[in-house]
Parts: structure tokens; sequence; C-alpha cells
């Protein structure tokens, strides 16, 4: 931005026209429109340059400047009376000074702005004219730049400097302007260095620096030596081994593709100095390095052309057969097993067949074609356990719950055959609603009897969705059988009946599995298992009308044969708690008359329990665990004592709860 300020002082001057003198009043006159509104000019002073004496619209720090009034000026005073400064201007528009001359030009020392004054001296008496103008002061920085080499002599330059907008280069003295940020600069033989100039446009600032040019090394030829998959898949993870990659130049993966300029597509940079190079997803095809210097003046391929080899097979009837085809052209193509060569193929072969296998043994497979040059195209490591080809039979399945509520599976061949030793018995469970889980495996051991396998999922969940089981056999050779049929053991519930709590409502779910028809049988049972009466029952409900007396908790399980079934399949275990019953009388009369003389315990359901009496003092005075055991009121053997004692009843019942009751039982004589 140009700023003009145009002063009209009267100025009272005295004898010698640039001495100081005293001050007129200043007022404001219009512009000299003959000069566009420019009232003075800059120039460059630069003796022996090629820009002296060039005019500029700008200043650069360092740079020196001379003034002048624009030629088409009308009246100027002898230019000896015109005079220009940068400092303040005094009292009433007074003297200007230093004064700047072609001799004694400006030079600015800052970067920013500057304020030239003109003061036009007319002689004694006549008016002085006083013009200012600002001019922008650039620093002139070295310019920024990155330099690449590249053969024969040339350089990539890539301008980064952001201040200035023209660039030059020095060359042994030589001048040259550079078109673009980006410039492939050509250097005479033997030149290390030159000199780089950057320009703010129409200012003739320049700022310059030296460029040192690296040193780099002939132009070497890429090596792509190896490609190894690291699976049968392709699009795939692989590892390529590269080397010859010094400084200096950029290298480049690339995949064969007529449709591509060159006939090549790029795949990847790859940086210099790079041994391995790693790439996530390799597509199918052949490969080459490509190295080219950063000025687009040289390109070279790899020698060696590697192909992708995934390599595949089946585990078939006494062999295994391995698939491949590697499209390039190689010397041969090397198997090799358990990293053992196995044979030397002649290129262009697809399969193998390796007869040479043992039923249950793994073996791991690797492939190599071999290219002119040494280098070396590897596929993946592929595992194929040897079979037979025989596939087990679908077993047969028998479920059954154990005395623990847990599922028993047991597992047979048709025809009474033997499970071959070192296979597998895997079962499944389907629930009703609908959740489908694989259980603990079983394995099955040479001489040894088969386990069974068992469910230890807790009874209320098997309930809440009835179960359904399958199993299957895996051989030693991983092949396996087909599932067998599915089979879902009985579930049996039962609760006291309605309205008579004195009986016991049973319900159950038929057992489903191959044979049939099935009988089934309600077993009424002791606590430690043992049977203590059976009756048959069908249609899926039973009451038993009259219940054991004894025993506090009712046990009940499902006995079902039938066709199908080489032994008996068992329900679950169902329950039924009936409550605790206890009788204590609130007082009784030891006087030996034989009427209430005593204290006993009476009730139902009543075994190994603790019943203890305190007196007043809070003394244990009498303490029984079986109803057999009375209190004649007796404490240490001296006659009972009228009054009331505090009894305290526990006793755990057959699920594990503890029930207790407190009360008073009063002695009156």
């Amino acid at each position: 931005m140009r700023i003009f300020v145009l002063l009209f002082c009267f100025l009272a001057l005295a004898a010698r026209p640039l001495a100081g003198q005293a001050q007129a009043s200043c007022y404001n006159q219009p512009s000299p429109l003959e000069c566009g509104g420019v009232p003075f000019q800059a120039y460059l002073v630069a003796p022996g340059g090629p820009n002296d004496g060039r005019e500029v619209q700008s200043f650069c720090v360092g740079g020196a400047y001379r003034f002048a009034p624009c030629p088409q000026r009308n009246n100027v005073t002898p230019l000896t009376q015109v005079l220009y400064s940068t400092g303040p201007l005094g009292p009433g528009c007074g003297p200007l000074a230093p004064y700047f001359t072609a001799a004694a030009p400006f030079r600015p020392t800052v970067a920013g702005t500057a304020t030239v004054t003109e003061n036009t001296n007319n002689g004694p008496g006549q008016l002085a004219t006083l013009f200012q103008r600002t001019f922008p002061v650039l620093a002139t920085p070295p310019p920024t730049f990155a330099v690449l080499p590249c053969p024969a002599g040339n350089v990539r330059l890539r301008l980064t400097d952001p201040v200035y907008t023209e660039f030059f280069a020095l060359i042994n003295g030589a001048r040259q302007a550079l078109t673009g940020r980006t410039v492939v600069l050509p250097l005479p033989a033997g030149t290390a260095s030159f000199t780089l100039i950057g320009r703010v446009a129409g200012s003739f600032c320049d700022g310059q620096t030296t460029v040192n040019v690296p040193a780099i090394a002939p132009p070497p030829t890429p090596i792509l030596s190896n490609l190894t998959l690291a699976t049968g898949a392709v699009p795939g993870p692989a590892t390529f081994a590269v080397s010859n990659l010094p400084d200096f130049y950029r290298y480049t993966l690339v995949r064969a593709d007529a449709s591509a300029p060159g006939g090549f597509a790029p795949v990847a940079n790859v940086p210099p100095g790079t041994t391995s190079l790693p790439i996530q997803q390799l597509a199918a095809g052949c490969y080459r390095l490509r190295r080219a210097d950063f000025c687009g003046l040289d390109s070279v391929l790899s020698a060696a052309t590697l192909c992708t080899l995934p390599l595949a097979g089946q585990a078939q009837p006494g062999q295994n057969v391995l698939t491949f085809n590697y499209p390039g052209p190689a010397l041969d193509l090397k198997l090799f097993r358990n990293s053992t060569l196995l044979a030397t193929l002649p290129a262009g072969t697809t399969s193998y067949p390796d007869n040479a296998v043992v039923c249950g043994t793994s073996y791991t497979y690797r492939l190599e074609a071999n290219v002119a040059g040494g280098a070396v195209s590897v596929s993946n490591n592929l595992d194929l356990l040897a079979t037979t080809g025989v596939v087990p039979p679908a077993p047969t399945l028998r479920a059954s719950f154990n005395l623990r509520n847990v599922v028993e599976l047991t597992t047979a061949l048709p025809g009474g055959a033997v499970v071959p030793p070192g296979s597998t018995l895997r079962y499944r469970r389907r629930s009703a609603n609908g959740l489908v889980e694989e259980l603990a495996a079983v394995p099955v051991a040479a001489g040894a009897a088969l386990r069974p396998g068992r469910d230890s999922t807790a009874l209320p969940a098997l309930l809440a969705a009835a179960p359904c089981y399958t199993a299957r056999i895996v051989d030693v050779c991983r092949q396996s059988s087909p599932e067998s049929p599915a089979v879902c053991p009985a579930l049996l519930t039962a609760r006291p009946a309605a309205p008579d709590p004195g009986a016991v409502s049973l319900t159950y779910t038929p057992l489903q599995s191959p044979g049939g028809p099935f009988s089934y049988t309600l077993l009424v049972l002791a606590v430690d298992g043992s049977e203590l009466r059976r009756q048959a029952v069908s249609g899926g409900t039973a009451t038993d009308l009259s219940p054991l007396t004894d025993p506090q908790r009712l046990r009940y399980r499902l006995e079902i044969t039938g066709p199908g079934l080489p032994t008996p399949s068992y329900s679950n275990l169902a329950d039924v708690a009936r409550p605790l019953r206890l009788a204590i009388p609130t007082a009784f009369t030891p006087n030996g008359d034989g009427l209430n003389d005593v204290l006993e315990l009476k009730g139902r359901y009543l075994d190994r329990f603790t019943f203890v009496v305190v007196d007043r003092n809070g003394q244990e005075v009498f303490r029984a665990a079986d109803r057999s055991t009375t209190w004649d009121g007796r404490i240490n053997g001296r006659a009972p004592v009228n009054g009331t004692y505090v009894w305290r009843f526990s006793q755990t019942d057959t699920s594990g709860a503890i029930q207790t009751q407190t009360g008073t039982v009063t002695i009156v004589n």
C-alpha cells in the first residue's frame, strides 16, 4: 500500500536553503495529478549490477535506494533543493535530517514499512512543499528448498520457500531463471554446489543460499529375490525379500498388468534400504521391482519376475493330493514335506499325489518355484492330516439322569462295534428355547471302557428348557461320523396334590429315543437313593395317594424300559419337602402321680434335632437329640423347681435348611 500525504507549508527560509530554518504554518494542497498521485519515485542503487537505477515499489532489508520527483511534475525546484529523509517532522513542519542522496542512499535495516518524506525547498520567502510516501520493507532470508540428486549430473529442486515468488540458479557465474516449484536442473560435470536466489516479484529483493549437491551412487539394478505367501488365499498376506536399494532413488513394487502404462501397475512404494517388504493383501499375479530417479530421467526393472504360488490340497483315502499353479517362467518346482525335499517337479506341473502317508499323521507341505538368477517364489505352508477314507458310522445314544440329577450320555456303535481308540466322542445339546451348545468332548483311550459324557447344567435350567442330545464320533484322522438320532430324557416334576395336600401329584415328559414303545415305572426312593416302592404309570401323570409317613422329604424317579434300551433310562429325581411339625406342652407337673409327669417332644419328621431348656439365669438344665429323651424336671438330680423355663428347638431338614422354634414351659407341682 502507498500512502501519499501532501503537505503544503509556508516556510520562512534562511539564506542557506539546506540549513534548518524556522517554519511557517502548513496547509493541505491537492496532489499532483500529472504524476497519477505519485509525487516522487524510488530507485535501486546497485553500481555495476543489472538492476542499478531500476524503479522499485518496495524496499529490501540491506538494499540501497535513492529518490527523485516524478518526471511529469511541473515547476520542480532544481534537484539540489529537493531533499529526502525518513526522519520525523520537527515542530511546525520543521526541517528533515539526515538527507539521502545517490552518494548516501537510504538503507533499510528492519522489515516492515518505511515512510519517506520529500521536502522541496523553493528558496527564501517561497513556498516549500512536503510529500510523504510509505514503502513495504521486505526481509531477504535464505530461500528454503529440498534437493535430490539424479544421474548424469542432474538435480531435482523442490522450492518450498513461502516468501519468494521468483527463483534463480547461479551456476558457475551464469544466472538461470527457474520455472515452477519443482525443477529438474542439469549441472555441468563436476559441479559440487551452486547458488539458489529467491526474489519477491517487483522488489529486486534477493535472498540467496548455497546448495550443495549430494553425491549419488551409480544407478544400481534392484534385486527381487523372494516372494513368500503366508496363507493359501490370494489376496492375502505375503512378504518380499529385496536388496540393492541405495538412497536417492525411488523404488516401487509393480504387478504385471497389460492395461497399465508400460505393462505394470504400481502396488507399493519401497523405501531405500528395505530388505523385507510385507504386503497385507497381495493379489494373485507376477511382480517386479522398479527403480527410478527423482528427475524422471531413468527407470529400470529388477531382473527377476516372481509370481504368487498358492498351495492347496485335500486328504483322500490313502493319499494327500496337492494342487498348485505357478503362472510365471520357472526353472523347476521343489516340493517339501515336513521341511524335507519330497520331489523336484518340472515347470508347468499343477498337481502332485503324495501316496506315502500314514492315517492320523499330520504333514506340512511347502512348494518353491526357482526362477532364473536365484530368485524363488515360496508357497504358503499347507497342513494335511492323512485319512483312511472310512468315515465312522453314526453312533447310538442313551441319555439318563443319575442320582445327582446330572445327565449321563452313553454312546455305542451299531452291532456292538468297537469305537476306534484315539477317537473323540462329541456331544451337542439342543434346548427347547432353540439354544445349541457343545458339551465337553470325551476321548476314547485304548483298552479302557467308554466314559459317559455329562451335562452338568443345573436341573432348574433343564426343566425350564427341555434338552435333547446328539452324539458323533471324530476318529484319529479327524473324520466325523454323522450325528446320532436325538435323544430327549424324561423330565419329572412333583408337588403336593390339591385338594389333598397329603397326596403327591407327579407329571412327566416321555423319553424320546429310537426304539419303543417304552414302559414307565415310578420309583419312590429313600434319602440315600435306595428304592422303597415302585408302581407302573402312564399318560404323563401320576398321583401318590399314600405317601410314606416317615421321611420329611419324598423322592421320586422314573425308570423307563423297552426295545432299543439295553439298560433302563431314568428321569431326574423330583422332591417334595413336607414342613416339620413340632408339639411341646406349655406346662407339666412332675409330681409322680403318673399324669403329665415329664416333658416330651411330639410331632412329625423330627430327626437329628437339638432341644435345649434353660432357666431364668440362662443356665442349661436339659438337652435332647431324639424324641425318646424326656425331662422329669430334675436339675442335676435335685427335685423340680416350680417356674417358667425357655426352650429352643433346631433341626436341619433334608434340603439343608435350618428350622428353629422357641417357647416356654412351666413346671407346676
